[in-house]
């Protein structure tokens, strides 16, 4: 299973309150043109859902939870600021 380092889903968490997302709403990763993509948008019912406490933040759409199996969502930070990273 994917796994994701609070550190990331903080960092989450603040992208849903920085861009004034609806109640509800969470970063969900899917694929989009044979890349991973980040969206804010409702959870759909397959996906498998990273909470931050008791707050949704992740979804990540059942197409990617097998192949994204034994990866790890992580914050990085560089020049440009904070940024997640998929190792």
């Amino acid at each position: 299973m994917l796994s994701v380092t609070d550190e990331a889903l903080k960092h989450l968490a603040e992208v849903l309150d920085e861009n004034n997302a609806p109640e509800g709403a969470l970063v969900r990763c899917v694929a989009e043109d044979e890349e991973l993509a980040l969206v804010i948008e409702s959870s759909q019912p397959d996906d498998t859902i990273y909470k931050l406490e008791d707050r949704p933040v992740l979804g990540v759409s059942i197409d990617l939870v097998d192949a994204l199996a034994d990866r790890e969502f992580d914050l990085d930070s560089d020049d440009e600021g904070p940024g997640l990273t998929l190792r």
